[in-house]
This record gives structure tokens, sequence and C-alpha cells, in this order.
């Protein structure tokens, strides 16, 4: 039986990117709420984070590496009901909602940048032909 190889091996992170996006989509996460005024531990400051996790899934929908128009709006349609899902587990097993609300947003941030052509590159393999050995 013949298996498909994912997709996904076809790509790899782009080496300061990625971590750049993670550390900054952190600071505003949780420092960047001050800079508007917004007092932590509120029901503000989880919207802030939502807002800034959708803004997150939004950028990675338009510069998504190979997914079809439909499929991208169905991805953005779709990432609320997983975000509130991961939300109400976190707060359930972590305990505080702060860092809950922060916690979920880098993995799905994280899991949408993976998707992004910005933050990947295409692997380009040098295939070596079995009869040329």
């Amino acid at each position: 039986m013949k298996f498909i190889k994912s997709l996904d091996d076809k790509w790899k992170w782009k080496p300061k990117r990625w971590w750049i996006g993670l550390i900054v989509f952190w600071l505003f996460s949780t420092a960047g709420a001050r800079l508007f005024g917004i007092e932590p531990k509120t029901s503000d400051q989880y919207g802030f984070i939502l807002i800034l996790t959708f803004l997150a899934v939004i950028f990675a929908a338009i510069t998504d590496r190979e997914y079809s128009l439909p499929k991208r709006i169905l991805w953005v349609i779709v990432v609320p009901i997983v975000y509130e899902i991961i939300f109400a587990l976190g707060s359930v097993i972590i305990g505080h909602q702060g860092f809950s609300a922060v916690v979920k947003s880098l993995i799905i941030v994280a899991c949408c940048m993976r998707r992004s052509k910005y933050f990947v590159e295409q692997v380009n393999e040098i295939k070596i032909d079995e009869h040329q050995k």
C-alpha cells in the first residue's frame, strides 16, 4: 500500500521570522494591553488577546501557502470555535484564565504561522535517481 507523503514535509520554518513573530506576539499579548490602558486579569485583556490572535490568523490566511480561497475563509471561521474549546479546557486544567489565554493564543498562532508563506519556506531537496547510483 502506498502512503501519501505529507505536504508539510516540503516546508520548513524560516529560522528567525517565526521566533521573532512568536516573541512579538507574546509581548503584545501580555504587555501590549497596558500600552492601551487595559488592566490585566480583566475581560478586556482577554478580549485584547482574542483580537490579536484573530489578526494573526487573518494575516496567516492572507499569506497562506496552498489553500484555496474557500478553504481559507472556512479556516478563519473555524478558528474561533477551536479557540474557545482550547480556552475552556485550558482554564479548567491550568486554573488561571490569564495564563490560559496567552498559552492558547500562542498555540493557535504557531499553528497558523506554519501555514503562512511569511514564516515558512519550501524545502529544495535534490532527488537522486536510483538508476544513477
